[in-house]
């Protein structure tokens, strides 16, 4: 865990440094890894299968979040034009509950402990969509952050360094 922690120290470090104005993205990423590791812990605790689960989220989540969204914006949503409102409904009503399944089956394969951890992956995956999708090139201490998480992942997850020969 030290290594993932340091890692993610030295990806954020710049944005951390930059000012006030990075801030609150930072505070997003942490919350969102927060309430990651709170749901890993919750669906082990409960017992229940990863479908189910992953339902109750999606259903809390429609009946916390529409009333209150409808009640700021009115009728703004129903003047929106369809290409962006579909792309949206895709992305919130398929991709992420997919990608809430998949998670959710991580954990109770992995255990919460191990499949928590991957969250500590959303940096890294960060830092090279930047790269990639925006020519956001990382510097050299974020491109040692993003080996240094990538291995603490890996080895916290559970996997074991083999020196020498492998043993059988």
């Amino acid at each position: 865990m030290a290594i993932i922690v340091g890692g993610i120290a030295a990806i954020a470090g710049h944005g951390l440094t930059a000012g006030l104005t990075a801030t609150p993205g930072h505070a997003l990423f942490l919350l969102g890894a927060l309430l990651w590791a709170a749901f890993s812990v919750a669906l082990r605790r409960s017992g229940l299968a990863p479908l189910p689960a992953v339902a109750v989220v999606c259903v809390a989540s429609l009946v916390g979040y529409v009333p209150g969204y409808m009640a700021v914006a009115g009728t703004a949503m129903a003047a929106a034009p369809w290409a962006e409102i579909l792309p949206q409904a895709l992305f919130q009503g398929i991709l992420s509950p997919l990608t809430a399944l998949c998670f959710a089956n991580a954990v109770v394969l992995l255990g919460a402990a191990r499949g928590a951890v991957f969250g500590a992956l959303v940096p890294v995956l960060a830092t090279l969509l930047g790269a990639l999708a925006l020519a956001e090139m990382p510097s050299l201490l974020e491109t040692v952050g993003v080996v240094a998480v990538s291995a603490g992942a890996y080895l916290a997850a559970g996997a074991t360094l083999r020196l020498g020969r492998a043993r059988r």
